[in-house]
């Protein structure tokens, strides 16, 4: 048995030389490179600066050794390409710092649109670049402030020079422990500030100049214009609008939920999919228009023009479709293929993935921590691994051939359709972890919902979204448009009757963070390694589902302004003290896997609140079980009395005021833990004796802060002080 696990092992290694040989150091150096991000951001403290060129420098005269002297070289190297990915991870983190803000305050602000994006068809969100001079001396450092508009309509537009009158408020940092962190994107997108305006926006000046930018933005609106005149269903003109120029704002709720849970949501992201369907419509119509010119047929120019001409017009839909991480990576690999092509090469492979990768996450490392960075790279990884794998046995199977003999004519419709499950399943898979990490929701139907709704996206939505889009300058749009209404229209009948028969079923709790690491290893070993070492994958996949069933959500959460927390009843019910619907309870609902609009499900009975504050008591998730002597007390005090009563009666205190040193509750959850540490999290277990106990808690950020940490130092503003 031993020397068989040994022959394997060797035989394994020389696959992996192979590839290495053939091309593959590539795709190895990617993954250490993301590795090395990946570290950087993992850390609980900040790094000193030296620290990412002192592993530079090592690393890279571990490996000039290690050529000079003729070893194998390969764990060096990938050393290396770690040491470069944290290295560009920290330097991207010191330069994109901008000022915060410290504490909450109402301003008159004066500055330049730099972003506008529609909310529907009369709200807005933009992002103001403050005028120093113009504005308060605390904003002398130049801030930008992301500030909700109501009732805009599209009077604003990027570059023009406004006045308003805003609230604003730092970063907000992650709900709960783990979970999405806003404080972070808007540290790299260099928001100082969120907030809304009190009033309407007085317009200064508008944008002086044709910027490409401005240019940009207006083609976007007359996109959604022109298409807003011909489809008069609002969902069905509300998607169109969606995969032609990007623009998600007019879609309901209701609507992306639906696609969601039929496993369609993938076609909301303009990805690879439509990216390669718009593409290949491009190249098609081209080459067929140019093959009937004598000039350009007889010279061998029609390949090489229509490529040159696909990626002119793959380029313009990148601009008008927002240009998302998913779209840029989309984009890239088209450009590589195309390019390819145009010299006879194959060039869809899990190196150009890489590549497309390296140009991505060189530039804003950050991006690897987003879903949709993970969402687009694992899918197009797992559909060029199995692909790879399909072709090479349809060349070489005796089976293939045996298959085109019988079918005849039906092969090829029979094969699409297999590559049609195929990619779906395969889809789900690679994005399933992902799925759940971030929104706790999975689709168990989408295979399915895929095989019947794909046909009508692949051969009449996005052919006519190139038709209407290619007529748009002449007014011929009408009927291209037309047609794509009618297969959205088909698209929305199979999301809804999916969703019907799916229920609730898709809704699990969120995976804790190990499982979710075990799950991208496996999924990377399953992609990467060559098929003899595929098997490896389950090692870390079983590992991951292990630790998902040892790991559970927690019994307590806490939010980073103790307005809301969520915790278990004595029959095991989930409950949120919120009175509305927002944010915050959603966060918490999908947590623990339960649908967002299930909050009447979920309130906590209010028996004993008054002004002073609220007492509940709180168990683990399991309920009161058979010999427990109850629950845990949870107060929720706003005024000093009760405070002060509460830290001697209460096991657990979660309050916005600040508590004495001498409170003796179990938990304390106040002003200044919150304004350091960030939302809160516990777990309950039990003693010998039957008793409740706080097992384990943890806090959204360590004592020792990152650079983009929430930033709010005003806790101690109307609390007691600690005496």
């Amino acid at each position: 048995m031993q020397e068989r696990i040994s022959r394997w092992w060797a035989e394994l290694w020389r696959d992996i030389e192979a590839d290495l040989d053939f091309g593959y150091a590539l795709v190895w150096s990617f993954l250490a490179f993301i590795a090395g991000i990946a570290l950087y951001f993992a850390l609980p403290a900040e790094p000193s600066p030296l620290v990412g060129p002192t592993f530079v420098l090592a690393s890279a005269i571990a490996l000039y050794r290690a050529v000079r002297a003729m070893r194998k070289y390969a764990i060096t190297a990938a050393l290396l390409m770690a040491a470069i990915g944290f290295s560009i991870a920290d330097m991207r983190t010191a330069l994109v710092d901008r000022p915060r803000l410290e504490r909450a305050l109402t301003a008159d602000l004066h500055g330049r649109v730099a972003e506008f994006q529609q909310l529907g068809d009369e709200d807005g969100r933009i992002i103001l670049k403050i005028d120093p001079g113009l504005s308060r001396p605390e904003f002398s450092k130049g801030y930008f402030f992301r500030i909700k508009l109501r009732n805009v309509g599209r009077s604003i537009e990027v570059g023009d020079e406004i006045a308003v009158k805003a609230r604003i408020s730092p970063p907000p940092g992650a709900i709960y422990p783990g979970s999405y962190d806003f404080s972070k994107y808007a540290y790299f997108a260099g928001i100082g500030g969120t907030g809304f305006a009190l009033g309407q926006p007085k317009l200064i000046q508008k944008a002086a100049g044709g910027s490409i930018k401005r240019a940009v933005e207006r083609t976007r609106t007359a996109i959604g214009e022109r298409v807003g005149n011909l489809i008069e269903n609002e969902d069905l003109r509300a998607l169109a609008i969606a995969l032609l120029n990007g623009d998600r704002a007019g879609l309901r709720e209701e609507i992306k939920q639906s696609l969601r849970t039929a496993g369609l949501a993938h076609i909301l992201a303009i990805s690879g999919l439509h990216m390669s369907l718009f593409a290949g419509a491009s190249y098609l119509l081209l080459s067929r228009a140019l093959a009937i010119i004598p000039v350009f047929a007889l010279a061998g120019w029609v390949t090489p023009v229509s490529a040159m001409g696909a990626i002119a017009f793959s380029a313009f839909y990148l601009a008008i479709s927002g240009g998302a991480v998913a779209t840029q990576r989309a984009y890239l690999m088209v450009l590589v293929v195309l390019i390819g092509l145009c010299m006879g090469r194959r060039t869809a492979t899990l190196r150009t993935l890489a590549l497309a990768g390296f140009a991505i996450l060189a530039l804003k490392p950050e991006l690897l921590l987003t879903p949709g960075f993970q969402m687009s790279f694992l899918a197009v990884a797992g559909l060029l691994a199995i692909f790879s794998h399909v072709s090479d046995w349809q060349r070489q199977s005796e089976i293939s051939g045996n298959w085109k003999k019988r079918l005849g004519a039906l092969y090829r419709p029979m094969y699409w359709l297999f590559a049609c499950a195929l990619t779906a399943l395969v889809a789900a898979v690679a994005t399933g972890p992902v799925s759940l990490y971030f929104f706790g929701q999975l689709s168990p139907l989408g295979v399915v919902a895929n095989l019947l709704a794909m046909p009508a996206f692949s051969f009449l939505v996005m052919p006519s979204g190139v038709l209407a889009l290619a007529f748009m300058p002449l007014g011929f749009e009408a009927i291209p448009l037309m047609v794509m209404k009618t297969g959205l229209e088909l698209i929305l009948n199979i999301a809804e009757l999916t969703e019907s028969w799916t229920g609730n079923s898709g809704f699990w709790p969120k995976l804790p963070n190990v499982s979710y690491l075990l799950f991208i290893i496996a999924l990377l070993t399953a992609c990467v390694l060559p098929l003899k070492g595929k098997v490896l994958a389950a090692l870390p996949a079983v590992a991951g589902v292990a630790a998902m069933l040892w790991m559970p959500p927690p019994d307590l959460m806490v939010d980073s302004n103790a307005n809301i927390v969520g915790f278990y009843d004595e029959r095991g019910s989930f409950r949120v003290t919120a009175k509305r619907r927002g944010y915050v309870v959603e966060s918490f609902l999908t947590k623990i896997g339960v649908p967002k609009s299930a909050l009447s499900k979920h309130k906590a009975p209010r028996t004993f609140c008054d002004k002073s504050g609220c007492v509940f008591q709180v168990f683990p998730k399991t309920g009161k079980g058979e010999g427990s002597r109850g629950g845990l007390v949870l107060a929720m005090p706003k005024k000093l009395p009760a405070l002060l009563k509460d830290c001697a009666r209460a096991n657990i205190i979660v309050t916005k005021l600040q508590a004495p040193r001498g409170c003796r509750a179990d938990v304390v959850v106040d002003a200044k833990a919150l304004a350091e540490q960030g939302s809160y999290a516990l777990w309950f277990g039990e003693d010998s004796d039957g008793r409740l106990l706080v097992k384990k808690e943890k806090w959204a950020y360590a004592q020792t802060r990152r650079p983009w940490s929430p930033n709010q130092l005003d806790w101690s503003r109307g609390s007691i002080p600690a005496k």
